[in-house]
């Protein structure tokens, strides 16, 4: 079977790739002339990480997409913390803070 993705974004380029692996012929076009749709990013002349379309975060717990992904990427370790200003104090916010 010939497949034909239109746009190059993470979901496409993994779909595609689990297709061809299968034996699939397997075409992904796009309008930019970069992958990874809005997760790409690039080193520009003094080696800074400019993330061109906004900064991109990725979380899964499914141990099975992390191995997969890991193929074609360098994971940078990222702790995001949320804190809430109560009664002139910072205090952290977390899923049971409202509840």
């Amino acid at each position: 079977m010939t497949l034909l993705f239109v746009g190059a974004g993470i979901s496409n380029l993994a779909l595609g790739r689990f297709f061809a692996e299968l034996g699939h012929s397997v075409s992904i076009i796009d309008r930019r002339n970069n992958i990874g749709g809005n997760c790409f990013d690039y080193f520009d002349e003094n080696s800074i990480d400019i993330h061109a379309y906004g900064a991109h975060i990725f979380h899964t717990n499914d141990a099975e997409v992390w191995r997969f992904l890991s193929q074609f990427t360098q994971w940078y370790p990222y702790q995001h913390e949320v804190k809430a200003l109560v009664d002139g104090k910072l205090v952290p916010c977390n899923n049971n803070i409202f509840a």
